[in-house]
């Protein structure tokens, strides 16, 4: 499962411009009827966090995903 979050939109808000880069790579986002969740977020102001943080649960809840034990997440940051 891909969740998308968005960052440093307390500098600009418009998530467009990153939403249409994302289509054109065929990225099939919620708001266009995909499966692919998009959340702006600040990590500076930790606006959007809470909502990632249940997106995740909600994902990983979803996807039956579970371990014996606590393990590391991994985790991809695209620049």
């Amino acid at each position: 499962p891909l969740i998308i979050a968005a960052n440093k939109i307390d500098r600009q808000r418009d998530t467009e411009p990153v939403k249409k880069a994302l289509r054109e790579l065929g990225v099939e986002l919620e708001d266009d009827g995909g499966e692919i969740q998009f959340i702006p977020i600040s990590g500076l102001t930790g606006e959007g966090v809470p909502t990632l943080l249940e997106a995740i649960q909600l994902q990983a809840a979803l996807s039956e995903l579970s371990t014996p034990e606590p393990c590391r997440a991994e985790v991809h940051v695209i620049e």
